[in-house]
């Protein structure tokens, strides 16, 4: 898997406490996130990309999403022509995401395809009670991201029609995105490197979340 520009991935998932610094009015599902530290859930496509302009803002860069004509951020979001050649943050897109879960591996889990070893790095059905755990609490991957397996679905930038990419300029309800990872609530055959999950971009649920991404050197 080669991706033919530079980008960086947050190595944790978004945060409850992360996620309130910008929206503290949001009500995440606390039952299955007690501590702040936990991936911050409830979250849709449309919060995602909000966050993402926030975080932009915050450290002077070019916001990679535009909101709709009514400055919000919900169906009739605008994303750029030149969305993977602006410096600010964006959501990852499903190649991004996988390629940071493998770390260069071609095996079923990021550490192998030994299922035994799975609870090193992953919270997911049989070990998780139910509920997401702090970031960065199990074992990252080899290139040091953490919960690429479980905790959370992390919402991708990508549509389910991947190769219409290039014609989806206005984001509405309509069109399914995809979220790749498994979440806590799922067996291990769901949390493996190559799973992906599709939903409408204003759904939110207890187990979808996100981490930002950025375009360093562009293609």
């Amino acid at each position: 898997m080669k991706i033919n520009y530079g980008f960086a991935i947050a190595a944790n998932e978004v945060t409850v406490a992360e996620f309130q610094a910008f929206r503290k009015q949001h009500k995440h599902a606390i039952k299955f996130a007690p501590d702040i530290n936990c991936p911050v859930n409830d979250v849709s496509w449309y919060d995602a990309v909000a966050f993402c302009n926030w975080l932009s803002d915050k450290e002077g860069l070019i916001r990679c999403y535009e909101p709709n004509t009514a400055s919000d951020y919900a169906a009739g979001v605008r994303i750029p022509d030149d969305l993977l050649q602006r410096s600010g943050y964006r959501l990852p897109t499903v190649l991004e995401l996988e390629c940071l879960c493998r770390a260069g591996t071609v095996s079923e889990y990021s550490f192998g395809d030994a299922p035994d070893l799975l609870p090193n790095y992953a919270w997911f059905e049989s070990n998780s009670e139910n509920r997401t755990w702090p970031v960065g609490s199990k074992l990252p991957n080899a290139w040091g991201a953490f919960d690429v397996h479980g905790n959370l679905w992390e919402w991708s930038g990508d549509l389910e029609r991947i190769a219409d990419q290039a014609t989806d300029r206005v984001a509405v309800d309509q069109d399914a995105r995809l979220l790749c990872g498994g979440a806590f609530d799922n067996s291990m055959s769901r949390v493996h490197s190559g799973d992906h999950l599709v939903h409408f971009p204003h759904e939110y649920k207890y187990s979808y979340g996100f981490r930002p991404a950025r375009t360093l050197s562009p293609k």
